[in-house]
């Protein structure tokens, strides 16, 4: 399945971002790694990493990266794995998801699913700028 969630970054993001960007040396640091499919087919990926055990833990939601298809499969997708995500992250107790968003037209999905914008600086990686979002539990 690891194989799979690296493949379907490969699809992804390979085209536009730099191998080295997308594949950074930490998939195997304290994290957790999510498998969408559809019908036995990688739909989608997700890493989770653990960010601080502290005030409930807070995890950290990255390489989110779904199946190059139409706009309403990846859509399905996307909501299926984020969906499954934050009922992961309850379950364990964590009380923080903290994650960026490059592409600003994703600014208003992750509102909807209840993510506010930090108000920190973007962090760059390479010429793209990501705004730092998170979310909070009770």
């Amino acid at each position: 399945d690891w194989l799979q969630c690296q493949q379907l970054r490969a699809a992804a993001f390979l085209p536009t971002e730099p191998y080295e960007e997308e594949f950074d040396n930490k998939d195997f640091c304290m994290v957790i790694h999510l498998l969408a499919k559809d019908n036995d087919m990688p739909v989608a990926c997700m890493r989770l990493s653990l960010v601080s055990v502290e005030n409930g833990g807070s995890i950290h939601w990255g390489r989110l990266a779904t199946l190059p298809s139409s706009a309403k499969s990846r859509l399905s997708a996307l909501n299926a794995i984020t969906d499954f995500a934050q009922e992961y992250c309850i379950n364990f107790g964590f009380k923080k998801i903290i994650g960026e968003v490059s592409d600003e037209r994703l600014i208003r999905y992750w509102e909807k699913k209840g993510f506010l914008l930090s108000g920190q600086p973007p962090i760059w990686y390479g010429d793209r700028a990501f705004m730092p979002m998170y979310k909070t539990f009770e």
